[in-house]
C-alpha cells in the first residue's frame, strides 16, 4: 500500500522536490521547531514501546490492539475537532462489534486454556 500511495503522489504532485517541505519550515519560530521535534521524538518512542509490549502477544491480540487504538484515536478527534468529524450510525457500530468481539476472544481463550489443565 506504502508502494502504491508514493508511486500515485509522485505521479500527481505538480512539484516532486522532497525538500520543499523542508524550505517551509525556514518561516516557522523556533519554539514550533521544538514542538515539532519532541512530538516526533514521542511519536517515535511510542511506537518502540508498543513494538516492545506486542512482540509477545499473538496476532489476533495485535490487530485487536491496533483496531482499538484507532477506535480510541476517532473518539479523542470527535473532541479536539468536533466540526470536522463526527460520529456515524457505522462508526459506533464498529466500536461496539470490535469490543463485543475482544470480550468474546479473551473469554474464549480463558476457558480454552483452563479447560485442557490435568491435576494428578
Amino acid at each position: 500500500g506504502m508502494f502504491v500511495a508514493t508511486a500515485v503522489h509522485l505521479v500527481s504532485a505538480a512539484n516532486i522536490n522532497p525538500f520543499h517541505a523542508f524550505a517551509a519550515l525556514s518561516d516557522v519560530s523556533t519554539s514550533v521547531k521544538v514542538l515539532l521535534v519532541v512530538a516526533l521524538v514521542f511519536g517515535s518512542v511510542g511506537g518502540l514501546v508498543v513494538a516492545a509490549i506486542l512482540k509477545r502477544l499473538d496476532n489476533v491480540v495485535k490487530e485487536y490492539s491496533s483496531a482499538t487504538a484507532n477506535m480510541f484515536t476517532a473518539v479523542l478527534c470527535s473532541f479536539l475537532f468536533p466540526e470536522k468529524f463526527s460520529f456515524t450510525v457505522y462508526i459506533l457500530f464498529a466500536m461496539v462489534l470490535l469490543f463485543t468481539w475482544i470480550y468474546m476472544y479473551e473469554t474464549m481463550k480463558t476457558d480454552k486454556s483452563t479447560s485442557g489443565v490435568t491435576t494428578l
